[in-house]
């Protein structure tokens, strides 16, 4: 059965050197790594950045079974502190060669090394595994998954991005395109208190909390919007915003089908609103992790009814055993785009019960 749904969890991933032969019947093979130009460009703080560059590395990960082909994108860390220095997000880079530490530090003025923002010779880079390497940002380790490329530390842009609390995207509007916030996100937060009180004002509220970066959320988000034009008086749709921090008004524009606005009232995903939602959710540890996460709650904020998914796999199971399917089998291009709008059929439907 095709069931999506996106789990908010990044896999770090080791990028150990590896030596893989060729064998009949598999993907190229190759020894070490290869880089290419993926041809993404950057727009910082609504300027493109024609220097600012990532890097498409391929290698092969023999650490499990069979050998697997794993694809990254990684920035040159002095390139997007360069890209930065100017803004609010700026940092500093330093070396502890003792211990072996990449040291970020948020606010401080960066002091350029030379060679930032140049072309990689790509064809004559000297690629090494990142070993014994610590990452420290504002004075705690983190994790970042990358290589080393002409002695130089390219890593995640995501991952570098986060943990310098800066908001990074790939577009909503243009392909191969990234786009980086140096200022904060817009998209309004809510306390607590507040999001209990909206809850107050109607008998039902669907609390629709998705994310912009997943696939599967933007796929609900047409049956969403389709619904939210004939709610009856007495009900509501709130929509929470998952790594909002990533993410401006204008660019979640592009998914909203009419007026570039949301339908609904639409606030950031912050901690205290998750911690909120996963309480007042009360089912499976970690539901709220998963996205889309759609429900309904009365007015006292108790849930009531049956959730998004749970429709989604009672429909599943019923068009399966309708058509004669096995649990294995998939459904067509054809046959999903046809089953799909029923689970939001279902799911509204229960606001008029």
């Amino acid at each position: 059965m095709r069931k999506l749904i996106c789990l908010a969890l990044a896999l770090v991933l080791s990028l150990g050197a590896v030596s893989i032969y060729a064998e009949e019947g598999k993907e190229e093979v190759f020894d070490g790594y290869k880089l290419s130009d993926n041809g993404t460009k950057f727009i910082v703080d609504g300027k493109v950045n024609e220097n600012l560059k990532t890097v498409l590395v391929e290698y092969w990960d023999k650490s499990g079974e069979e050998p697997e082909p794993v694809k990254y994108n990684l920035v040159k860390i002095r390139d997007f502190a360069e890209a930065l220095k100017d803004t609010d997000r700026k940092f500093s880079v330093s070396w502890n060669a003792d211990e072996r530490k990449v040291i970020l530090t948020s606010g401080e003025a960066y002091e350029a090394k030379g060679g930032e923002l140049t072309a990689l010779d790509m064809e004559n880079a000297k690629c090494e595994a990142q070993q014994n390497i610590t990452f420290v940002v504002n004075g705690e380790e983190k994790e970042f998954a990358g290589i080393f490329i002409n002695g130089e530390n390219y890593v995640l842009t995501s991952r570098l991005a986060s943990a310098l609390e800066v908001g990074f995207t790939q577009s909503l509007k243009e392909e191969n395109t990234n786009i980086v916030y140096t200022t904060d996100s817009d998209i309004p937060t809510i306390g607590v208190e507040d999001l209990k009180a909206k809850i107050a004002e109607k008998d039902y509220t669907i609390i629709y909390s998705w994310g912009p970066w997943c696939y599967y959320s933007k796929l609900s988000q047409p049956q969403i919007q389709k619904h939210a034009k004939s709610l009856p008086e007495n009900a509501q749709i709130i929509g929470i915003v998952n790594r909002y921090k990533a993410y401006k008004l204008d660019d979640l524009s592009a998914i909203y089908e009419e007026s570039g606005k949301a339908p609904w009232e639409e606030f950031a995903g912050t901690k205290e609103i998750y911690d909120y939602l996963t309480e007042i959710y009360a089912g499976e540890e970690d539901a709220l992790n998963y996205f889309p996460r759609i429900f309904i709650v009365d007015k006292e904020a108790k849930r009531v009814g049956e959730d998004y998914n749970d429709i989604w796999d009672k429909l599943g199971e019923e068009y399966y055993k309708a058509h004669n399917m096995a649990e294995e089998d998939e459904m067509s291009d054809e046959e999903f785009d046809a089953f799909y709008p029923t689970i939001g059929d279902a799911f509204f439907k229960q606001i008029e019960k």
